[in-house]
């Protein structure tokens, strides 16, 4: 057999599935120590560790009901390929790319909007340097998950544009403690394309429009306890900024894990957009975007293993958002998920589930605006694909 079609083989062969693994960075460290059939079957161990590639998939079958009534459809959630590793014992890298989003091109970084991860890095030592666009290291544990794994994300995390370019400089002093400072841009697109007639309002282009992150994950307690927390500061606009806070801790047991996060918004400019929308109504003439917002969040979720192929989980959400400037305007959103999984093979990263959600939202103003409630049901299936 010619030597180069051994790779074209490898990844038309590879089934073998991977733990869970984190947004950031290079990813979950036992995502390297997965064999693929690629290895097994062709013999390729020195590929082990210069080239892993993944494919991610979440789809179901699906039926919600609104204040419209219920309807139902297949659909894709999340398709994203993911390929990284290390060069040599200092350089590493890593790709990943949504193959369900167009490729346009972004304004400001150039790259793809569907690209989440491009980045390479450097470490020496406790330190590291990574570059490129990169997730950025924000806090909590709903943030950092795979997001086929998320099923229902909360409001406020599910509008963090998270994917950004920039630099990051990491430092583990121990172990168990990790320390970074993560400075990106501030969005991946100019002001004018992401709040379009936002000129109208009087807002310029920020000169520098960046965003600094600081973090910090650590664990303790021989891995019973986990931390996962940042607070960032960005430039929105010419004048305009917003802090972003995120505190997530997580209690880890032989087959019981469970997290809570906090995450706080404060702008100038709406970059949510949340309340932007909502309350659309009732703004003053000729204002299309909020200013001087205000969003919280509490989300809370708990797996448990009850049996090698089969477990459980439990997810709530609290979130509320302010409007300095229309006091009487208050959102408040409610949310409860769970749902059964159930793996065929415990070794592999293939899941059969059962999700159920529930949300609901609460207006303290009534002029155009209504409460509401929507559910939803899923039958789905989440693969995680080691294919070389």
């Amino acid at each position: 057999m010619k030597k180069h079609l051994i790779p074209i083989i490898a990844l038309a062969a590879s089934t073998v599935a991977s733990a869970q693994g984190n947004n950031t960075g290079l990813g979950h460290e036992s995502d390297s120590l997965q064999s693929s059939l690629a290895q097994r079957v062709l013999n390729l161990e020195s590929l082990h560790n210069r080239c892993n590639i993944y494919l991610n998939f979440n789809g179901a079958a699906t039926l919600s009901n609104n204040p419209t009534g219920w309807d139902g459809r297949f659909r894709n959630k999340h398709l994203r390929i993911d390929i990284k590793g290390n060069v040599t014992d200092n350089i590493y890298y890593r790709f990943r790319h949504r193959l369900d989003k167009l490729n346009q091109r972004g304004a400001v970084d150039r790259f793809s909007r569907a690209t989440d991860i491009m980045m390479v890095g450097y470490r020496t030592g406790k330190l590291a340097i990574e570059c490129g666009k990169m997730f950025q290291y924000l806090g909590g544990f709903e943030y950092d998950s795979n997001p086929i794994y998320v099923y229902e994300y909360s409001e406020l995390i599910d509008m963090v544009e998270c994917a950004k370019t920039g630099v990051a400089l990491v430092w583990n002093p121990v172990a168990s403690q990790e320390l970074v400072l993560n400075v990106t841009n501030s969005m991946a697109d100019n002001l004018f394309n992401t709040f379009p007639d936002i000129e109208k309002q009087g807002f310029q282009e920020s000169r520098f429009p960046i965003e600094a992150v600081a973090n910090w994950n650590g664990t303790f307690a021989s891995g019973l306890v986990d931390t996962r927390c940042s607070a960032g500061l960005s430039s929105v606009a010419r004048g305009v900024n917003a802090l972003q806070v995120i505190l997530g801790g997580r209690v880890n047991l032989p087959d019981f894990r469970m997290y809570t996060d906090y995450s706080y918004e404060r702008s100038g400019l709406d970059r949510m957009g949340i309340a932007s929308s909502d309350f659309q109504p009732i703004m003053p003439d000729g204002k299309k975007y909020l200013e001087n917002t205000s969003y919280h969040s509490i989300v809370s979720r708990a797996d448990w293993q009850m049996h090698p192929r089969w477990s459980m989980f439990g997810k709530g959400a609290y979130e509320w958002c302010s409007v300095a400037d229309m006091p009487e305007a208050g959102r408040r959103h409610y949310a409860a998920v769970a749902g059964l999984e159930f793996r065929p093979v415990p070794s592999q990263e293939l899941r059969y589930y059962l999700c159920m959600s529930h949300h609901w939202r609460r207006y303290s103003v009534s002029t155009h605006i209504s409460d509401g409630s929507d559910s939803k049901v899923e039958l789905g299936i989440i693969c995680r694909l080691k294919m070389l």
